[in-house]
C-alpha cells in the first residue's frame, strides 16, 4: 500500500507489481523455473535430480509429463540424474558461460595468474564473476558461501596453505565444464 501511494499505482499495476515481486522472490530462495510445455512455474523439490515433473501437463495430458531441468525438452533417458537427460542435445544453459569463459588477471594477483572471468559456485552452482579489483575470495550471492575464484575451495580451505592475495598451493583450478548440483550442507 505503501509503495502504491508513493508510485500512485493503479490497482492493475500494483497487481502486476506484486506478482512480478512475488515471482522474483520465488526464483531467488526456491528452485523454480516456467515449465517449457505450459510456461507456469514448477519447483525443483529434489535438487540432485533433473527430471521434473508439471502437474499442470500432467493433467491436461492425462499422463505424467516430465521435463528436464537444463535443455527444457521432454524428459527420456534414465528414471534420474543430477547431470543430464537422455536427450542427445542436453547441457545446462550455463555451461557455455564458463566453458567459454575469457581468461583474465585479477588486479590483487601477480599478473601471470589468468583466471576464467566467469565460474560456477562449488556450492550451489550460480555463475558468478569477479570484478577483478578485489582479493581472490569471492561470496556467492545465492548461498552466501565464500570461497577462492583460483582454486574453487572454500575459503577456509584454501587459506589453510595460501592468503588472500598470493596463488594458491592446488593452482588455478580449469574452466569449469559442469555446474555443480547444490550441496545446501557444505562447510562453511
Amino acid at each position: 500500500s505503501e509503495i502504491r501511494s508513493v508510485a500512485h499505482l493503479n490497482e492493475a499495476e500494483q497487481q502486476y507489481f506484486e506478482t512480478k515481486m512475488s515471482e522474483f522472490a520465488a526464483l531467488q530462495h526456491c528452485d523454480m523455473k516456467e515449465c517449457p510445455g505450459c510456461r507456469s512455474f514448477v519447483e525443483r523439490k529434489d535438487i540432485t535430480n533433473l527430471r521434473v515433473r508439471c502437474s499442470v501437463c500432467s493433467k491436461k495430458k492425462g499422463r505424467s509429463f516430465d521435463f528436464c531441468w537444463h535443455c527444457d525438452n521432454e524428459w527420456s533417458g534414465p528414471t534420474t540424474s543430477s547431470v543430464k537427460c537422455g536427450n542427445e542435445k542436453c547441457e545446462h544453459p550455463e555451461i557455455p558461460a564458463i566453458r567459454d569463459a575469457v581468461m583474465v588477471t585479477l588486479e590483487s594477483l601477480p599478473q601471470d595468474i589468468k583466471v576464467p572471468n566467469r565460474r560456477a559456485c562449488p556450492t550451489c552452482g550460480r555463475i558468478v564473476e569477479h570484478n577483478r579489483k578485489a582479493c581472490k575470495m569471492i561470496i556467492c550471492p545465492r548461498c552466501k558461501k565464500e570461497f577462492c575464484f583460483l582454486c574453487l575451495d572454500l575459503k577456509p580451505v584454501c587459506l589453510q596453505t595460501s592468503n588472500y592475495y598470493t596463488k594458491c598451493k592446488k593452482g588455478v583450478a580449469p574452466k569449469q565444464t559442469v555446474i555443480p548440483v547444490w550441496s545446501q550442507n557444505a562447510a562453511i
